[in-house]
Formats: C-alpha cells, structure tokens, sequence
C-alpha cells in the first residue's frame, strides 16, 4: 500500500508541474490546450499550438522558403517539432528560439538573437537547406539537423539514437501534414473560382 502511495503522489507531482508549465505557455501565447497530440508517446506533438502563430509566422516562413528554395511546410513541420511554435522556446542543451538553434550555430549563421521569429527562421532554414545540400536526403539532412552533421557523418545514415529516430519521423509526418493542408486549401481555392 505504501508504493501504491508513492506512485499516486508521483503521478500527481507529474500533473501539477505538466499544469505549471501549461499555464506559463499559455501566459506567453494567451492560451494553451492539452489536446490532439500527435505522435502518442514522450515526443507527442501537440497540433493546438500551430494555430497561435501561424498567421504571424506564415509569411516570414514563406519568404525563407522562397529564398532558399526549402518548402515552406517543411520550414513549417521543423518549427512544429522544434519548439511547438514557440518563439521563446529554451530547450535543456541551450537550443533557442522557434527552429532551437545552438547558440554557437545561430552565431555561424548571423544570428543575433535566435529569440527572434524573422531572424531564427532565416538562420534556421538556411542550416537545413544547408544539410539538404549536404546529404541530398531528406532524413538524412533532418537527422544532422537534429543529431548534428557529425552523427550523421559517422554512422552514414540517421544515427542509431532514438530520440533522432523519434524526430526525422515526427517532422516528416508533420512535413506530410502540412502539405496536405497546402493542398486542400489551394484546391478549395479552385474551387472557389479564387
């Protein structure tokens, strides 16, 4: 009965802390929401947080994507992944910002202050299309985006690191995601006579 306890009064510390960090996002965004996850594990993604911003980031990211050539739902699905389309994202190692960039790579990239939307995102798409030159694979160049090109490098292939692993197939199904989304909206477009 005494570890039964202990598991329920761990469960409910888990609760309470996943609570507070739930209403600091949603004092940041204006709001917040615990539902539609995708991806069902750890690593789930919460598809709520791609409204909040998408209106301010559409044309930032559509700018990027068109200079360099990278798909604007790809830019998009690594947002998504990255930081849940949060601007102001700080991960454990260091990562910043939307596209989490290292504080070391944001400053290769001439990035001064990866907290900023414009100036992440430029940074941020051009390092993967950089990786996308680099290893003419998309789950090659996402893996170095995640892992580093140095992992990628060493095993030849996506690094047998599962949190890698668990990425490269969140962003491409998010990649699928959102092109779809593209898809059907330009299609109602069509249909619309627009």
């Amino acid at each position: 009965m005494h570890s039964l306890e202990n598991n329920l009064q761990q469960i409910e510390s888990r609760i309470s802390e996943i609570r507070s960090r739930f209403a600091a996002i949603e004092g940041a965004s204006g709001r917040a929401s615990l539902s539609r996850d995708i991806g069902g594990s750890a690593g789930a993604i919460n598809m709520d947080f791609a409204p909040l911003l998408q209106n301010e980031l559409d044309s930032i990211i559509r700018k990027e994507a068109d200079e360099t050539g990278v798909d604007a739902n790809l830019v998009k699905a690594v947002i998504h992944a990255e930081s849940g389309f949060n601007a102001n994202a700080l991960s454990k190692t260091g990562a910043q910002g939307l596209m989490q960039l290292m504080p070391g790579t944001a400053s290769e990239l001439g990035v001064s202050n990866a907290f900023d939307a414009a100036q992440n995102v430029d940074g941020g798409t051009r390092y993967l299309k950089a990786q996308i030159n680099k290893y003419q694979s998309l789950p090659l160049a996402l893996a170095a985006y995640n892992a580093g090109p140095g992992a990628v490098d060493k095993y030849g292939d996506v690094p047998p690191y599962a949190e890698t692993q668990g990425y490269v197939n969140r962003v491409l199904s998010l990649y699928q995601h959102y092109a779809r989304q593209t898809d059907a909206a330009v299609a109602n477009e069509r249909g619309n006579g627009l």
